[in-house]
């Protein structure tokens, strides 16, 4: 297929990379470097705390775990399926991992948390999930919606964000592409 597009929002690929990875290599990084600096506001005075990554297993989320841990930023895995929480284990045996198809799996990821700050949730699912992330983040925190797999909305009654100053933020390449300057795009 072909398409016109101006050249600013193109990259060369070399003829020795797939067209199924060159598919992903501006999107999902980028996606993670935005949602890094939503997480790092979280970091302006220092942290020890946690970011929860939802959909872990996917392209961005081990993204996220890779990138988040090469900065020093401490993530908990959530993911649907024993099978992948065991491939994530795998790859990232620093990194907890909660499987959100256990009718547990909100108490289990408290007790990863333990008594850290979460400061950040991110989620490209949306849906009835997203609730639960909510229920999870500690006060102030963020919750940054990148994707809408599912088909629901988010249940969010405006006291689960009042009362505990909680903040719903969404990102995506789109507004990177309508917002971000033209010398910010070239740096990213």
């Amino acid at each position: 297929e072909h398409i016109i597009v101006d050249a600013q929002f193109v990259v060369p690929v070399p003829d020795s990379v797939t067209d199924g990875v060159a598919a992903q290599m501006l999107v999902n990084p980028l996606t993670v470097l935005m949602l890094r600096r939503q997480v790092e506001k979280h970091f302006a005075t220092g942290y020890d705390g946690v970011v929860l990554n939802n959909a872990a297993g996917g392209a961005v989320g081990r993204l996220v775990t890779a990138g988040f841990s090469n900065h020093h930023i401490a993530t908990v895995s959530l993911v649907r399926r024993t099978e992948t929480a065991q491939r994530l284990r795998e790859c990232f045996p620093e990194v907890p991992v909660v499987v959100t198809g256990h009718h547990n799996w909100v108490d289990a990821a408290r007790d990863l948390i333990g008594g850290r700050t979460v400061g950040a949730a991110l989620d490209p699912i949306g849906g009835a999930l997203s609730a639960d992330l909510l229920g999870l983040l500690s006060p102030g925190g963020t919750m940054v919606v990148y994707g809408r797999m599912a088909d629901e909305p988010i249940p969010v009654h405006a006291s689960a964000l009042l009362d505990r100053g909680l903040t719903l933020r969404g990102v995506t390449i789109g507004r990177w592409v309508a917002t971000a300057s033209p010398e910010q795009r070239v740096s990213d």
